[in-house]
């Protein structure tokens, strides 16, 4: 087997002397997550960003980056060519006291077994100084992790079962603390995002399904945020009552994620200067946050 030589992880850095606090937010602002894509600053006297350095040169996917305690963890896949279309992907961990140097674990989690096009299956959250990972091991069972040493070991907690081909993780952590995860199933010939919950992250709910309005039959790319006492959910889905586009839609939770609004859409608004249908556009790949209490 050889490992896929496409991919590459790098990280940069603001070289200035600058404290604890105010360094972690750079160095996750600057994680490169679409590599080989040069990352420009505008013409900022007093702001620029030394050269990247590689945290892994080769083989390298999907990071997903975290601070956890004093340290940063950045999780990725490897992948590992048995055939021309099939393979092996396996986790890995970078962990860095400092954001310049770091110190790899292979392996921590797979192989899980694929053919055609790399997927990407796993997630990950953090919770206080536990940093959890879920990762789909086959089209029907997902493993969960959890790391209490700020990602130098994983632990499997627990393996969830589904009655369906269950794709696309999503792990996030409710407003109540509760452990969130969102798949995708495909249940009678419909798409949709369903989502379990966890206090301790061993025992989890059955799934339940996230409905958006009207007659959307195909739903995926759940984004998560919190704020006080509520969660925000939004997604993208196709109905195909009023086109073939694809549509945004956000649902609502106010206990913890136990229960969910009916996806309201909300790319139903016009541009004055762009006479257009709104069910014209084709609307994807949703992003939500929390700044300063507004989502």
């Amino acid at each position: 087997m050889s490992r896929e030589r496409t991919d590459q992880i790098h990280i940069t850095d603001h070289p200035r002397s600058i404290g604890t606090a105010q360094a972690w937010p750079l160095v996750l602002l600057s994680l490169l997550l679409l590599v080989g894509i040069p990352f420009a600053v505008g013409a900022v006297d007093d702001l620029y960003f030394e050269e990247p350095r590689f945290i892994q040169a080769e083989g390298a996917s999907y990071p997903e980056a975290h601070s956890v305690g004093e340290r940063m963890v950045v999780l990725y896949q490897e992948v590992e060519r048995t055939e021309r279309r099939r393979g092996q992907i396996v986790l890995s961990a970078a962990v860095s006291e400092d954001g310049r140097s770091f110190e790899v674990t292979q392996d921590i989690a797979g192989p899980v077994s694929f053919s055609g096009t790399v997927p990407h299956v796993f997630s990950s959250t953090t919770r206080g100084d536990e940093l959890w990972l879920v990762v789909g091991i086959d089209e029907r069972t997902h493993v969960i992790y959890r790391s209490e040493d700020g990602g130098e070991s994983f632990d499997e907690v627990t393996e969830l079962s589904t009655v369906a081909t269950a794709v696309a993780p999503t792990l996030s952590v409710s407003a109540d603390g509760s452990l969130l995860l969102f798949i995708n199933q495909d249940l009678e010939a419909r798409q949709e995002i369903y989502v379990a919950r966890s206090e301790d992250g061993a025992e989890w709910t059955d799934f339940e399904r996230i409905v958006g309005e009207g007659d959307v039959t195909l739903s995926f790319a759940p984004a998560h945020a919190a704020e006080e006492d509520r969660d925000y959910l939004l997604f993208q889905g196709m109905d195909r009552g009023i086109g073939q586009g694809y549509q945004l839609y956000a649902s609502v939770s106010l206990d913890g994620g136990n229960a969910w609004s009916e996806g309201r859409r909300i790319t139903d608004f016009s541009d004055p200067r762009q006479p257009r249908d709104p069910a014209s556009y084709d609307n994807q790949r949703p992003f939500v946050g929390v700044l300063t209490g507004w989502i």
